[in-house]
């Protein structure tokens, strides 16, 4: 179903991917398939995002980050945490977006992310917006 959705989402069918991604959430919550439960939360994300519903995706990625950490994978929740930085930014929330940047590269740091240095550049960003 996720991919199902994934697939709808990519032609451009947000309301039929996300039809399809709600179905898989509650499989994959009783499997206990937690990196399927973050992998569709995050093509959730993606796709509320792409609709104008920031506060939707938001709640999802919220999701998502609950799941990385509870796993105990730093890397992902770096990540997880960069994308929430940006959707603070889109969101005209600077201040809580550089907070959370600001976690996301002491992540990035301590697990030596790839994305690193653009984690770095947009935390600078943020800060320099903020003037």
């Amino acid at each position: 179903l996720n991919n199902i959705g994934a697939v709808y989402a990519g032609l451009g069918y947000g309301q039929q991917a996300l039809a399809y991604l709600q179905q898989a959430l509650p499989m994959q919550r009783e499997t206990g398939d937690r990196d399927g439960e973050a992998s569709t939360l995050n093509n959730i994300t993606s796709i509320r995002a792409q609709q104008g519903d920031l506060t939707g995706a938001m709640d999802a990625l919220h999701g998502v980050l609950g799941l990385v950490r509870a796993v105990g994978d730093r890397s992902k929740e770096a990540t997880v945490s960069y994308n929430m930085a940006v959707l603070l930014a889109q969101m005209a929330r600077t201040d809580d977006a550089i907070e959370i940047q600001r976690q996301a590269v002491a992540l990035a740091e301590v697990t030596e992310h790839s994305s690193l240095q653009a984690m770095r550049a947009f935390l600078m960003h943020l800060q320099e917006q903020k003037g």
